[in-house]
């Protein structure tokens, strides 16, 4: 069966960025931010839909397919880019790569209209070979009708692309085994999560949250711990020492984890 997924672009706040019950506002802002998805929901089409939404390659695999889906009621133009991802100071971290090659990187849609992209590794897996992460880009660029509404003052390269989503890609190793170990710290009034993953696969966790009691120290929607790397969230809640508690989701199974905090 064919899947769809509505996207749309917020440039006010990052979605993926960790929340803390400590953040200035929170409960307004994100009341205000629930408002404003809902509005724009109502308010405006769905810029393109795509599937699948991550993409692995196993084995001897060196392809794959992404099939991109106009559905509104106007020719929109697409982009397809990629770029290499890691987590060296455990934060993510992407850099331009030439491993991938996508097939067509540029081309246009008519209402209704679909498209397969293939997505080939220039250099296959080996066996032994660690893990690579890529992040893989789908814009929606603006017609010339679009640009021509816009101000001329207001036309820039930032305005260009008009929506924008990143597809995680994984090359696999052969027998993939993630091993994440958790730490988590205080520094004054901020508190860290630090996910050490010393396997040799990604893990993805979803709906995850820290808490102390009935406390929320900090949340957050899907982040990913990348093979042989680690991944470090801040939170702008202090927490006090003794234990907190890890809950989140992996392959839509629900687990906990107790840490002690020094």
């Amino acid at each position: 069966m064919k899947t769809q997924a509505r996207f749309f672009s917020f440039t006010q706040a990052d979605p993926h960025r960790p929340q803390g019950s400590g953040t200035p506002g929170g409960a307004a802002s994100r009341l205000l931010a629930l408002a404003l998805a809902l509005l724009l929901a109502g308010a405006q089409a769905d810029p393109f839909g795509v599937a699948p939404t991550l993409i692995e390659l196993r084995g001897s695999q060196r392809t794959a397919s992404i099939s991109i889906t106009n559905p509104s009621a106007q020719l929109v133009k697409y982009e397809v880019s990629a770029s290499a991802w890691s987590q060296p100071s455990g934060d993510d971290a992407f850099q331009p790569t030439s491993d991938l090659v996508l097939t067509p990187p540029v081309f246009s849609l008519k209402p209704g209209g679909s498209q397969i992209v293939r997505v080939g590794l220039k250099v296959p897996a080996t066996p032994g070979s660690p893990e690579r992460a890529y992040r893989v880009y789908i814009a929606q660029l603006a017609t010339p009708q679009a640009q021509a509404s816009t101000p001329t003052d207001q036309v820039t390269a930032s305005v260009r692309v008009l929506f924008k989503i990143a597809l995680p890609m994984f090359v696999l190793p052969e027998t993939p085994a993630p091993k994440v170990a958790w730490e988590v710290a205080r520094a004054g009034q901020t508190t860290t999560l630090t996910l050490n993953n010393t396997g040799n696969s990604y893990v993805r966790y979803g709906g995850l949250k820290l808490m102390q009691g009935d406390k929320l120290i900090g949340s957050k929607i899907i982040m990913y711990a990348l093979a042989g790397q680690h991944h470090t969230l801040t939170f702008n809640t202090p927490v006090e020492p003794g234990k907190v508690t890890v809950t989140y989701e992996v392959n839509q199974e629900p687990h906990t984890e107790t840490l002690v905090v020094q």
